[in-house]
């Protein structure tokens, strides 16, 4: 249906000469159903530029920021954001020229839709003026209808999911009274999320199934699209990790044929997070990695100063006419009282004085801005730290309590069993809970220190063997610490690189059948490096790598800010049958 339309209005074209008839079709394109224009975002777009030429070559001014306004719609949804802020602003000054007011205040308010995710409180002032407006000139209900849908959305937001759903209902009623079955399912979602937000998930699912019966009759893909999304959002919140999977699996398959960049990356956001959960590393950090490569066109420092700078432009222009307008009531009052010199000299002085009132008053909006910024980041970590605290004691002086009287427990039941099998049973939980709590106070102890350093990993190290030494008396293991500097360590750092030469050493005793290991720290660029060195028989294959859990020291040094690979050495002395190396990157520590 879309395709034909658009051919129709081609062949019109050809046959059509006239400003008149030219201005028609120009009408025509613009007034397709949003439904049809998000169909096909690659067709659109083409079509829409088009359309904007047509319009320039009459000089149709209205025509023109009706399709700037629908082609900063579509940059938006493919993630185009600097082409989408111009095209915005261009059409908000048109209408403002032209006194439409009706499309004046729904453009104001598709942009502060549109902004929501980067800057949530400009968001609401765009959204507020945009309400303000409306308001003032009496605009059209389907323009309010929108306007109380995005406006609900900033509320919903913010938190405040009651005033979203006052919202969400008043646009609701309003395109049921107008029979708008294209915004119908936009007001139905909405409302069903904010529903399942309150974890209302019956009331969520049935109204989504009513907005499925308006998605079908919709000529694209993206209505089906935006659907599937939610129903992997709803199946998120409830935990249903499979299901929420499926769902945005095929959110994005329609997303990508289509061009819905910006569904495409929610889509692989959540994807990422869900196999996260379900411990499925691989396929996390795959979506993860598309996902932040269709981030980076939203994070993109050039574009978003390009943006910025927009933006500036256009709040500073809106400025400038408000002073320009001051100033020829100024100039009017004037002249009657005082004569033309006198008052171009005060009007001077007076602009001086505002400009310089304007840099100072910018310069100390700056430093509030980076204060407040400073003062909420170190609360967010303030409060990090006491909740980790709080988990550390709770684990600690509760779990780390019990199983302490489970192996008294144990202890004393060992002492008055004297059958041998069920004696050997005994020892072998109790030795398994003495494991699990030297577990947990390593844990305990990684979140209780919010930083360290290279020397507190290396103590916790010599602690452990010493704990230990008696399970591995075959084994001879020495440190050696080559390092000239100590270093910074994160709490994450700290556990990871315990947790490493844990699993290292495990991989020794388990693997190798080397009778020495040697773990040498030294500087490195940047940095320092762990090694740890046997002398057994080497990794031979691909398969004893993964099987031997290296995928999981990979990881986790990863996550260290570092890097690992092993050297097989193979030399006559064989002093070293494979020395695993961990590069870590670490801010070196000034005493």
């Amino acid at each position: 249906m879309f395709l034909i339309r658009i051919l129709i209005l081609i062949i019109a074209l050809n046959y059509s000469v006239s400003a008149q008839d030219l201005k028609s079709i120009i009408d025509s394109v613009n007034n397709l159903p949003v439904t049809e224009y998000l169909a096909n975002l690659y067709k659109s777009k083409t079509i829409f530029e088009e359309n904007l030429k047509r319009t320039q070559s009459i000089n149709y001014k209205i025509g023109e920021a009706k399709t700037l306004n629908i082609l900063a719609i579509i940059y938006y949804l493919m993630g185009n954001y600097e082409k989408s802020t111009e095209f915005n602003i261009q059409s908000f000054k048109i209408f403002e020229e032209e006194k439409n007011y009706d499309e004046l205040a729904n453009a104001y308010g598709e942009y502060g839709y549109q902004m929501k995710r980067r800057e949530l409180q400009k968001a609401n002032q765009y959204m507020l003026k945009g309400i303000q407006i409306a308001e003032k000139n009496k605009v059209s209900k389907v323009t309010i209808a929108k306007l109380y849908d995005n406006f609900g959305v900033i509320k919903e937001m913010e938190g405040k999911l009651d005033s979203a759903l006052i919202l969400y209902n008043k646009a609701l009623k309003i395109k049921y009274e107008l029979n708008d079955s294209a915004g119908i399912p936009f007001s139905l979602n909405k409302i069903a999320n904010a529903k399942a937000l309150q974890g209302k998930f019956k009331e969520a699912y049935k109204i989504l199934n009513q907005s499925d019966k308006f998605r079908k009759k919709e000529a694209g893909d993206f209505g089906k699209a935006d659907n599937l999304a939610y129903y992997g959002d709803f199946f998120s919140m409830e935990g249903k990790i499979d299901s929420a999977i499926k769902y945005y699996q095929s959110s994005l398959d329609l997303s990508l044929k289509n061009g819905y960049t910006f569904l495409v990356e929610y889509c692989y956001k959540q994807l990422s997070d869900l196999y996260e959960k379900k411990f499925d590393f691989k396929n996390a950090f795959l979506n993860f990695k598309k996902y932040s490569s269709y981030k980076d066109s939203i994070s993109n420092v050039a574009t978003n100063q390009r943006i910025a700078e927009l933006e500036l432009a256009f709040e500073t222009s809106e400025k400038d006419k408000l002073i320009a307008q001051q100033q020829v009531q100024l100039k009017q009052r004037a002249i009657l009282f005082i004569s033309v010199g006198t008052t171009l000299l005060f009007l001077f002085l007076g602009m001086i004085g505002l400009y310089a009132y304007q840099v100072q008053k910018r310069k100390i909006i700056a430093k509030e801005m980076e204060l407040t910024k400073r003062l909420s980041v170190e609360e967010s970590n303030r409060k990090i730290a006491e909740t980790k605290l709080n988990i550390s004691r709770e684990l600690h002086d509760n779990i780390g309590s019990q199983l302490t009287l489970i192996i008294s427990s144990l202890d004393n039941l060992k002492s008055l069993i004297k059958e041998n099998p069920v004696k050997d049973k005994i020892n072998d939980t109790t030795d398994f809970a003495r494991l699990t709590l030297t577990e947990l106070r390593n844990t305990v102890w990684a979140m209780k220190n919010e930083t360290g350093t290279l020397s507190d990993l290396i103590l916790k190290i010599r602690d452990y063997l010493n704990r230990i030494k008696a399970s591995i008396e075959n084994i001879s293991v020495n440190i050696q610490t080559e390092t000239q500097k100590d270093y910074k360590l994160s709490s994450t750092q700290l556990i990871n690189l315990f947790r490493i030469f844990q699993e290292c050493l495990q991989n020794v005793i388990k693997h190798s059948k080397a009778d020495e290991v040697k773990i040498v720290f030294s500087d490195c660029e940047n940095g320092f490096t762990m090694k740890v060195c046997d002398n057994g028989k080497g990794i031979q294959n691909s398969d004893v790598l993964e099987s031997s859990g290296l995928s999981f020291l990979k990881l986790r040094a990863e996550e260290s800010n570092g890097k690992f690979y092993i050297e097989n050495n193979q030399n006559v002395s064989n002093q070293c049958g494979t020395k695993m190396v961990f590069e870590i990157q670490a801010e070196e520590l000034i005493n």
